[in-house]
C-alpha cells in the first residue's frame, strides 16, 4: 500500500481497497501512512481518494521519527495542489514535525512561496518558532530565499530577533546549531550517561525513515483487512 501511493499508482490502490478490503489509513512499522507517502510527490488523485476514505483525524497523522504530517510533507516539497485538497478536508496547519517545525516552516525553509500563501490564507500562524528559535521568516532568510522573506514579512511576519529583544545573539545561536560549546559551559544536568548510543539509535530511525519517504526502500507494511 505504502509504495503504491508513493508511486502514484491509483487504479492498483483503489483495488486493494475496494476489492482486496485493505485499509488506506494503514501504516508502516514507522508510522508513515499512504496519504504521507502519497503527499511526497503531489499525487493529487491519490491523495484525494484516500481523504475521501479516512477519518478525519487521520489527516494530521505523524510519522513515528520525523513527526511528518500529510501537510507538512507537502508543504515540504512544493505542492500548492496537494495542500490545497489537504486543507479543504481540515488538515491542522499548527501541527509540528519533531524539529519543531510547521507547515508554513517547512514551506518557508524550502523557498515555495505559493505554498507559503495558501497556508497564510488557511490561518497558519507566522510567529511559531521551531527548536532552535526560529521563525518561518528565519528560515527562508537562513537558506537564501529573499523572496519568501519578503512576502513574509509583508504578511506581517517577524524574525525572532524582532519579537524578542533580549533574544540569544545570532552569532551565538549559529555557534550552537554547528555544536560548539562554551568551554566555562558545565554540562546539563541529567544529560543521558550513554548519549553517544541514544544519538546512534535516533539517527539510525531517522534515516530509515527518510529512505522510506524518498523511495529507496519500503519497509515493513502492517496492512490492515476489514473483516
Amino acid at each position: 500500500m505504502f509504495n503504491l501511493a508513493l508511486n502514484g499508482e491509483l487504479p492498483l490502490f483503489a483495488y486493494m481497497v475496494e476489492d482486496q478490503k485493505c485499509r488506506p489509513d494503514c501504516t508502516t512499522t514507522l508510522g508513515i501512512s499512504p496519504l504521507i507517502a502519497a503527499c511526497r510527490y503531489g499525487n493529487d488523485p491519490l491523495v484525494e481518494f484516500i481523504c475521501a476514505r479516512v477519518p478525519r483525524a487521520h489527516l494530521d497523522h505523524q510519522t513515528t521519527s520525523l513527526g511528518l504530517t500529510a501537510l507538512i510533507n507537502a508543504s515540504g516539497n512544493g505542492h500548492e495542489s496537494t495542500i490545497r485538497i489537504l486543507l479543504s478536508r481540515g488538515a491542522d496547519t499548527e501541527l509540528k514535525r519533531s524539529n519543531g517545525q510547521t507547515a508554513i516552516m517547512q514551506a518557508a525553509a524550502r523557498g515555495f512561496a505559493d505554498c507559503v500563501r495558501v497556508l497564510v490564507d488557511a490561518g497558519a500562524d507566522l510567529s511559531t518558532r521551531d527548536g532552535d528559535g526560529r521563525t518561518a521568516v528565519d528560515l527562508a532568510v537562513e537558506n537564501d530565499h529573499a523572496d519568501v522573506a519578503a512576502l513574509l514579512r509583508a504578511l506581517g511576519a517577524q524574525t525572532a530577533t524582532q519579537r524578542l529583544p533580549n533574544a540569544e545573539p545570532a552569532e551565538s545561536v549559529q555557534a550552537r546549531l554547528r555544536g560548539d560549546q562554551d568551554p566555562q559551559q558545565q554540562p546539563t544536568r541529567g544529560a543521558p550517561a550513554n548519549a553517544f548510543e541514544w544519538v546512534r539509535a535516533a539517527c539510525v530511525g531517522l534515516a530509515v525513515e527518510w529512505l522510506c519517504l524518498g523511495g529507496m526502500c519500503g519497509g515493513q507494511i502492517d496492512v490492515q483487512r476489514v473483516s
